[in-house]
């Protein structure tokens, strides 16, 4: 969904008949937010399997909190984009 968002958001001129460009990126935003979110717990799982060491367990925090925190940071940043598209689209 996000990609075919990706999609109709490179051709959003093309589709203004349909749907309002800012009415595209908006949803693309948030589909896309939701898809990073996805892949970070991904990540955050895979880190938190067994192959590592009990001695290592330190890395492996510290390591999910950099991506916890980059992730906040990412997913805060495209939300509040999308929710600035959204009010000032509808003021108009």
């Amino acid at each position: 969904m996000a990609t075919v968002g990706g999609v109709c958001n490179k051709y959003s001129s093309a589709l203004s008949r349909f749907v309002k460009p800012a009415q595209i990126k908006i949803g693309h935003g948030f589909l896309g937010s939701i898809v990073f979110v996805f892949a970070a717990m991904t990540i955050c799982v895979g880190i938190n399997q067994t192959w590592m060491d009990e001695k290592e367990a330190e890395f492996k925090l510290g390591t999910m909190l950099a991506l916890a925190l980059c992730s906040f940071y990412v997913v805060t940043k495209s939300i509040k984009t999308a929710l600035t598209r959204a009010v000032s689209m509808s003021k108009k």
